[in-house]
């Protein structure tokens, strides 16, 4: 018979109470969950009005150039772009202040918390989403997306993967900045 807790063994990190939430059933399912919901707006919008749209009258209009179809793709692109990002920050950081979590947050049973207090604020969710999902903007930018476009792709890769060896809280990169981490609540 033993005495204590196996070697090795450690205790779960509690936060406010709550246990973490794991990375991969609780959190990456959540953001597939979110992702799925803005999808069908976002392929819409940004698609049909940006895309088709502008080449649409292009072709109407029998235009003979290369040039203004390039233009064409590359606004309507950049446009889309920018649309798809606003839409992201009315849902990641809107509905989380109005509601606590998003809907895939909210099926999956998590929710973020700030590490000092447990309301995160506005504030730290505009930094969360600032540190997630802006730096992507510069790939838009004529030529630096091109130049910078590899490493802004592996900050990406970094900030999602890095909950799986931080320790203790299991942060990403864009919770570290804005001092969050991501708990396990009851349904």
């Amino acid at each position: 018979m033993s005495d204590g807790p196996p070697p090795g063994y450690r205790p779960p990190v509690l936060v406010h109470g709550h246990p973490l939430a794991p990375p991969m059933d609780g959190r990456f399912l959540a953001h597939l969950i979110d992702i799925a919901i803005l999808l069908l707006p976002n392929l819409i919008i940004c698609t049909v009005l940006f895309m088709f749209v502008p080449l649409g009258i292009l072709i109407a209009a029998q235009v003979q150039e290369p040039w203004p179809y390039v233009l064409a793709y590359l606004g309507g692109f950049s446009l889309a772009l920018l649309v798809n990002l606003v839409l992201l920050y009315f849902y990641e950081v809107g509905y989380q202040v109005k509601h606590g979590q998003t809907y895939g947050k909210k099926r999956m049973g998590i929710k973020i918390v700030g590490l000092e207090n447990e309301q995160p604020g506005k504030r730290a969710l505009q930094r969360r989403f600032l540190a997630q999902y802006c730096v992507s903007i510069v790939l838009v930018i004529p030529i630096v997306g091109l130049l910078v476009g590899s490493v802004v792709g592996m900050y990406n890769y970094l900030d999602l993967l890095w909950c799986l060896w931080d320790k203790p809280y299991q942060q990403c990169l864009h919770d570290k900045y804005a001092k969050t981490v991501v708990i396990k609540v009851a349904q």
